[in-house]
């Protein structure tokens, strides 16, 4: 299962592109999809930049082949986001006047640590469904058919500490311009696109440091064409490989 974008195949399923030796050595492996990540990893001989961004799995930000950068912790529950939010003067301001306009969602869920997730999260809040999974993909199909070339900047940052990715500053965002009345397909656009530029962001910091030369693509979430053209646009020097987006 291939698809074209900006004149490059990419696999989104299917090992029918690789060598049959490699095939045959990811499919032993108990964690196949490591396996396939190994194998992506041992096609490049730059300092490699890899940005595996699943649906399925924990993501992971992976500088020269073993130091995975990205700390992402999700919540469980939106009261433990709200509770995050509402622990500085400025969060609960926003909660506040946000619980008068819309209404706040409540109960637990399941996510894994990775962006999709983070996304299903947003999704529920801006009305796309009540389960992470199905508001996340009908989010993400809605922001690819749309004909939007520009969506509004969306906050992805770092804790203080510089260590811890800080989800609730991307929910406090997109609470803020739903606030504002910007339409919830303009926001939905701008948190896949400004996710490019958070990951064009912390590439151009490792490649300022000359810790990396090359950013490899890689994962299910990628398979959202706004998100993979975003990425090919912005990033320097950003590689596809021959090798499936999932097994």
């Amino acid at each position: 299962e291939v698809f074209v974008q900006d004149k490059r195949l990419i696999v989104k399923r299917g090992f029918d592109f690789i060598d049959k030796k490699a095939k045959d050595i990811i499919f032993s492996k108990d964690d196949k999809n490591m396996a396939r990540i190994s194998y992506i990893l041992s096609l490049f001989d730059e300092k490699s930049f890899l940005l595996e961004l699943s649906k399925d799995y924990d993501d992971i930000l992976l500088v020269n082949k073993e130091n995975n950068i990205l700390n992402l912790k999700l919540p469980r529950s939106f009261e433990e986001i709200f509770n995050e939010i509402s622990k500085d003067s400025i969060g609960a301001r926003l909660l506040k006047n946000f619980s008068s306009a819309f209404r706040l969602n409540s109960g637990k869920f399941e996510s894994k640590n990775n962006f999709f997730s983070l996304f299903g999260i947003v999704a529920m809040i801006l009305g796309f469904g009540d389960d992470i999974k199905q508001a996340a993909n009908k989010m993400l199909n809605e922001v690819d058919e749309s004909r939007l070339e520009r969506g509004v900047k969306i906050d992805y940052r770092l804790k203080e500490n510089l260590q811890e990715f800080d989800y609730t500053r991307t929910v406090r965002s997109v609470m803020s311009f739903m606030l504002a009345g910007v339409p919830s397909k303009d926001i939905a656009y701008g948190l896949v696109e400004s996710l490019a530029y958070f990951l064009r962001d912390t590439y151009d910091d490792l490649r300022e440091k000359k810790q990396v030369e090359i950013a490899i693509i890689s994962g299910s979430l990628f398979e959202s064409t706004t998100l993979l053209k975003n990425s090919l646009k912005h990033i320097k020097n950003c590689k596809t490989s021959d090798v499936a987006l999932r097994i």
